[in-house]
């Protein structure tokens, strides 16, 4: 039997995820893209006084900015 423990409830990997998880899942990796490529199109038109502010170069903010969105 493949099962796996975890807090003393026992999972049984044989089992398929039901399709509400995975498009839960899905949803929230959607969503992180999103939520990535937004902060770094802002990151991008941040002026050298902002980046200052919160402490990052302008070198780290364009390289940051270059990232596609799927990146981390």
């Amino acid at each position: 039997m493949a099962a796996l423990v975890l807090d003393h409830t026992i999972l049984d990997t044989r089992t398929p995820a039901p399709l509400s998880t995975l498009l839960f899942g899905a949803a929230t990796v959607v969503a992180t893209w999103e939520i990535r490529a937004r902060s770094r199109a802002v990151l991008k038109d941040l002026t050298g006084a902002q980046l200052a502010d919160i402490g990052v170069t302008a070198a780290d903010a364009r390289h940051e900015a270059a990232k596609p969105f799927w990146r981390a």
